[in-house]
């Protein structure tokens, strides 16, 4: 049996290694490991304590929030330096760029 190549470490963010037999970098993936573009849903308390968080981390980019009213996801958006605000949930799961 082939020995797999683990693509990343494991880690609370990113989940459990996982195994591959493709020896190649996945797509987007850079040198340091896996950047993985955020979508906050919601723009409350823990949404705001955890967008401080994803800003220390160099493989993560927090690109998107989603609120149930505009004027909150703008607000939210500003202050955390989101490029993209979205006034319903669907819109930020449908975004081709939140992974």
């Amino acid at each position: 049996m082939d020995k797999k190549q683990i693509t990343h470490k494991s880690s609370p963010l990113r989940g459990p290694a996982r195994l591959s037999d493709d020896k190649s970098e996945p797509s987007g993936w850079d040198k340091r490991g896996a950047s993985i573009r955020w979508g906050i849903l919601s723009t409350g308390h823990i949404s705001n304590k955890f967008a401080r968080a994803l800003a220390i981390l160099p493989d993560a980019e927090l690109v998107a929030v989603a609120s149930r009213t505009q004027e909150s996801a703008d607000e939210f958006a500003k202050e955390h330096n989101v490029p993209r605000a979205y006034d319903n949930y669907q819109a930020l799961a449908d975004a081709p760029d939140v992974d």
